[in-house]
């Protein structure tokens, strides 16, 4: 009887408790409970007031019911919600479903936020009334050493770095585009996104499925900033730092995260009216071209077919026709 008391107590709380100024969001399916414990830390460690803010863990068809593993209860105005279609766009769009207030911020399981982020970020929106999806740096902390050859294909993993604040009102600027990770984003926008979902339900196509990796949605998402009128930003004074398992640099790992990467970049940019180029060649340069793959260090080989497969397969899904001779650029 006292926990029913003490649960009734909770909701009539929750409903009572004026309309948050943000709704922070995490959505994950089977998530590391290690990270997801870091990542919720560091939310109760913010500098912002918790009355401020409401806090939403969207399990999106996870083996384990995390409600049962994960207490929100250090905060005031906290629940979790369960989505059963699986697919981070499923969970992204029942979370805009389910958000009290005007202002999103979505943060993965795998993301420390800094301690001022969200009252940074809220500052943001006030400053910058003109933009309507924005976010910072994302810096990596990696489990361990990352081989040197990880290097120059770190973009892939979503680290960026800011040297200066970054803003566009035009889509495919991506210097400017917010990564999911740590993304602002306002009701206008997501109302929007929204809309065009319902008309192009394909754009789920752009989101990570269980083990599938695909990417983009966030992109996409944040893109409608621009079709209604308002702009997309980096601001360096936003730091999230995310989490990077040895698993994500391994080769195996990487090939399918560059092919998932370039099938979800050919699938956007189809979607926002930039169809794929791809130019004429003689048999002869064919050739030449393939020599020259041929030649090349055998990890960078495997890269590039990685890249190439992911491209042949979103033309596919697209019913793009390729030419037969012809040169993917």
């Amino acid at each position: 009887m006292q926990g029913l008391a003490r649960r009734l107590i909770r909701l009539y709380k929750l409903n009572n408790m004026p309309i948050p100024n943000l709704s922070v969001i995490i959505c994950s399916h089977n998530p590391n409970p290690s990270y997801l414990n870091e990542a919720l830390a560091a939310l109760r460690n913010q500098t912002q007031a918790k009355e401020g803010w409401e806090l939403i863990l969207i399990d999106n068809a996870s083996d384990t019911d995390l409600s049962k593993s994960f207490d929100l209860s250090w905060h005031p105005n906290a629940r979790h919600c369960r989505e059963e279609k699986l697919g981070i766009v499923f969970a992204r769009i029942r979370a805009m479903q389910e958000a009290k207030a005007d202002l999103i911020l979505f943060v993965d399981y795998d993301n420390i936020l800094n301690p001022d982020y969200i009252e940074k970020g809220l500052a943001k929106a006030k400053e910058w009334p003109i933009i309507g999806a924005w976010g910072g740096q994302l810096l990596a902390r990696f489990e361990c050493e990352p081989p040197e050859w990880t290097r120059q294909y770190w973009k892939y993993l979503g680290i960026r770095k800011l040297d200066r604040d970054k803003w566009s009102n035009l889509i495919h600027q991506y210097e400017s585009t917010p990564a999911g990770a740590g993304m602002f984003l306002r009701k206008p926008v997501w109302l929007h996104y929204l809309e065009i979902f319902k008309l192009e339900p394909k754009r789920a196509w752009l989101g990570t499925v269980g083990k599938t990796i695909t990417r983009c949605e966030d992109s996409d998402l944040a893109f409608c900033a621009c079709d209604i009128g308002l702009g997309t930003a980096r601001f360096k004074e936003l730091i999230l730092t995310h989490i990077m398992p040895k698993e994500r640099l391994q080769e195996d790992y990487m090939q399918k995260l560059i092919e998932g990467t370039v099938y979800s970049m050919v699938v956007l940019e189809s979607f926002r009216g930039k169809n794929p180029y791809v130019s004429k060649k003689s048999l002869i340069g064919i050739l030449l071209d393939r020599i020259s793959v041929m030649r090349l260090p055998e990890r960078q080989r495997k890269f590039f077919f990685a890249e190439k497969r992911g491209f042949k397969k979103a033309c596919k899904d697209l019913k793009i026709k390729l030419r037969r001779f012809a040169r993917i650029c």
